[in-house]
């Protein structure tokens, strides 16, 4: 039993029936895409937000220093961060570049034979 609707065709002005069940599906093709969409803005934008919030690794307030060898940059002396935490590099690195001790090092690119300061270590 499908209780028809009437609606008008735009090209020729005519009435159309047309029935609940289609009415229904034309909805339905809308609020799905719409919907996805929105969970889809939600796990990457909000879902990131929370990951990234709950695994923010903690750097210790204790620092040392580590001398650039030839070939090396940073992100090598990120690698010698010790801890417990599995922690990316470029979260390390970002780190090391805002420590203001490192500002005037970092400002003309780091060379053999300069000290970073990083921290000693991170945890979770």
């Amino acid at each position: 039993m499908n209780k028809l609707v009437d609606t008008i065709d735009n090209h020729s002005n005519h009435i159309l029936p047309q029935s609940s069940e289609a009415i229904r599906n034309r909805r339905n093709r809308l609020l799905i895409p719409a919907g996805t969409m929105a969970l889809s803005a939600l796990l990457y934008f909000g879902g990131e937000a929370v990951i990234n919030a709950n695994s923010a690794p903690e750097f210790s307030p204790t620092t040392t220093t580590y001398t650039i060898k030839p070939g090396e940059s940073i992100y090598t002396a990120a690698e010698h961060i010790k801890g417990d935490a599995a922690i990316s590099q470029d979260s390390a690195v970002n780190y090391i570049e805002h420590l203001p001790v490192n500002h005037e090092v970092l400002e003309d690119g780091l060379q053999p034979g300069e000290q970073v300061t990083i921290p000693k270590s991170v945890t979770k």
